[in-house]
């Protein structure tokens, strides 16, 4: 008697210490983590293709000018491109 009562106070502790997790499954979990990554995939599929369909656009943008903007545009990118890093170089050089 004493030793059926000692099991069942122990087997009663360990429910309640463990949330009752011992009694339901993974399952749910199991579940959950399956429509997480689901939904991140779709995201991702989402993002690739927002991401190729803007570069698409920027090409077909980039087509469409005549060659003196094309030139423009080029020095412009260069130009900033070497005041960016100058920026940055300064900005390392006041933090440190």
């Amino acid at each position: 008697m004493k030793r059926t009562g000692c099991l069942l106070l122990i087997v009663c502790f360990l429910q309640i210490a463990s949330g009752c997790k011992i009694l339901l499954s993974n399952s749910k979990e199991k579940t959950i983590a399956k429509k997480e990554k689901q939904i991140e995939k779709q995201k991702e599929a989402e993002d690739k293709a927002s991401e190729k369909e803007y570069n698409k656009a920027k090409k077909a943008h980039y087509k469409m000018q005549s060659t003196d903007t094309k030139k423009m545009m080029k020095k412009t990118k260069r130009s900033s491109q070497k005041v960016n890093r100058k920026r940055h170089n300064n900005s390392i050089l006041v933090f440190f």
